[in-house]
């Protein structure tokens, strides 16, 4: 607002209005897309620490960084909103990564035995890719090589 001098009102309404164009403008290649040549990626993996109360006992296993007692969920999520897997109940001091490499999936990934699509050609470039899960917490796809 101070930068363009320009009102909060104006921006929200600039930012709605361009929001609005780039989704019509852009509709037909976002939706178009949902078939099995159209995605590359198979799902959005993250992980979320659940507060809880501290079990008996525990002492600091599921003492998280945020200073208090966690669970931790790992979950993917299709382009659909739909959960495609989830992971729940490892102790909250341990991190999403080291979460993820205690799963069956990680470990079914990386044996090569999660029967994932073979390379395929991305449409619009030609070149021949993985299919992958896209980690956002990490701003890019993962592929266990």
């Amino acid at each position: 607002m101070f930068l363009f001098r320009i009102s909060e009102p104006a921006i929200s309404k600039i930012i709605l209005e361009v929001c609005q164009a780039l989704m019509s403008s852009l509709r037909e290649t976002l939706y178009s897309r949902h078939t099995r040549n159209g995605y590359l990626c198979l799902g959005a993996l993250d992980g979320k620490h659940c507060i809880i109360q501290a079990p008996i006992n525990s002492c600091s296993d599921y003492f998280n960084y945020k200073n208090n007692f966690s669970i931790v969920m790992i979950a993917i999520a299709d382009a659909n909103y739909n959960f495609i897997y989830v992971d729940v109940g490892s102790q909250g001091h341990i991190s999403d990564g080291g979460v993820f490499r205690r799963t069956e999936l990680y470990n079914k990934l990386h044996n090569g035995d999660l029967n994932l699509p073979p390379d395929d050609i991305l449409p619009g470039i030609g070149e021949n890719v993985p299919y992958v899960f896209f980690l956002p917490t990490m701003h890019y796809p993962y592929k266990e090589t």
